[in-house]
């Protein structure tokens, strides 16, 4: 799957393990501090792109070979990475935002 922007859709094919690659606009999209080695390390194994451009030509580079690709070391170490510390697919979400946000409050 390809996105074409930082979306919900992005952390649901990200998180259901379908090979996913992402380009987004960096004038629009910034990230904390904290967040940016996660973001480096998808970008490093080529998850995520800057540019329409670079992320079509690593697609033609993989393209016979997708599933190498994702299933590579270092791309499900950058996920697993990622997933952990940003995208949240608890049961309990409801109960884990609902402490967050009182925690936040009080």
């Amino acid at each position: 799957v390809v996105h074409s922007y930082l979306c919900t859709s992005f952390l649901e094919t990200l998180a259901i393990d379908i090979p996913t690659i992402c380009f987004y606009d960096n004038t629009i999209y910034k990230f904390r501090d904290d967040a940016l080695p996660f973001i480096r390390d998808l970008e490093d194994v080529g998850i995520i792109y800057n540019s329409p451009i670079e992320a079509s030509k690593f697609i033609n580079q993989i393209e016979s070979n997708i599933n190498s690709w994702w299933n590579s070391p270092n791309v499900i170490q950058a996920r697993v990475n990622f997933k952990s510390n940003y995208a949240n697919f608890s049961n309990k979400w409801y109960n884990e935002w609902y402490d967050e946000f009182q925690s936040l409050i009080n």
